[in-house]
């Protein structure tokens, strides 16, 4: 189903108030975009959300799915490296592999960095 493709979560923080807004009020809202709760990220979540959406690398989705990627493996620097990425994924240009690990870095400072609920 394409509508899930683009469907986008959300949580909402804290309950506005006011007078809603009536249709076709043009109205303003503050939002940050960024991820949060990628901690309970499963192999899937992380091959739809993260690897085909953010990443553009849909061909490694099977792989990700089928050796259970899931946020803690994929986060994890000590499992989740150049070498697994070559030989476990099969990802044979080397510059693939280390752009892959560099967005892996950038999730997790984001994480770090972004924790849900702050």
């Amino acid at each position: 189903d394409s509508s899930e493709a683009s469907t986008v979560k959300k949580l909402v923080l804290e309950e506005g108030n006011g007078e809603l807004p009536t249709d076709g009020s043009s109205v303003e809202i503050e939002y940050t975009g960024t991820l949060v709760g990628e901690k309970d990220w499963s192999a899937q979540d992380v091959a739809d959300c993260w690897l085909s959406q953010l990443q553009g690398l849909d061909h490694l989705k099977a792989e990700f799915i089928q050796n259970n990627i899931d946020f803690a493996l994929l986060s994890d620097t000590n499992v989740f490296t150049e070498e697994f990425c070559t030989t476990t994924l099969g990802i044979s240009n080397k510059i693939q592999a280390k752009k892959l690990l560099m967005a892996r870095n950038r999730l997790t400072k984001s994480q770090d960095e972004h924790p849900a609920g702050t």
